[in-house]
């Protein structure tokens, strides 16, 4: 005869505040397509590059991580955001007036570079919400930049150094998370 023996069994909703957490859900998506842009507004890295989720509790912590394997520019800055339902910014820096400030800032100069941006915003309610990087290039010359281009997932828009990006929603449970 078989035993299971567990110390106890967390809800697919998660705990209790001060009962611990934990992992409730996670929803990964990846994107390969080569883009570009030449904006110094923000736009949307890709319809395609949107990742859904519906919170199985409001009191819960939605993680975003965003991994680009190669953002190039050409003598520019490409500053990211990331917005939930295409409109909110998640974890706004400081000051928001400056078009420039985001949630991460790659110099590319001619080099490929992996970029990583994570950041996370309690779930609030169990409405589905779907969250998206937005991008734009430094064209400002008032800082030193000048007409560019911005590139993901590729070299300079080459056909060589492909690579794919990836985005994950982690919903997690407990105080000490949220």
């Amino acid at each position: 005869m078989s035993q299971l023996k567990v110390d106890s069994i967390i809800p697919r909703t998660g705990v209790a505040t001060g009962q611990g957490g934990g992992v409730v859900q996670v929803i990964t998506k990846s994107f390969n397509a080569l883009v570009s842009t030449t904006l110094s507004t923000y736009k949307e890295v890709s319809s395609s590059f949107r990742a859904s989720i519906v919170p199985k509790n409001g009191n819960n912590k939605i993680i975003i991580i965003v991994n680009f394997g190669n953002v190039s520019a050409i003598a520019n800055t490409t500053t990211f955001r990331i917005y939930k339902n295409g409109t909110t910014f998640v974890n706004e820096p400081n000051s928001t007036t400056d078009n420039r400030n985001g949630n991460a800032a790659v110099y590319a100069a001619e080099y490929m570079n992996p970029t990583t941006i994570i950041v996370s915003e309690k779930a609030v309610n169990t409405d589905e919400r779907y969250y998206s990087p937005f991008y734009r290039i430094n064209s400002d010359t008032t800082s030193g930049g000048g007409a560019g281009v911005a590139t993901i997932n590729t070299y300079r828009l080459s056909n060589s150094w492909r690579t794919t990006s990836h985005i994950t929603l982690i919903e997690v449970s407990g105080e000490e998370w949220c």
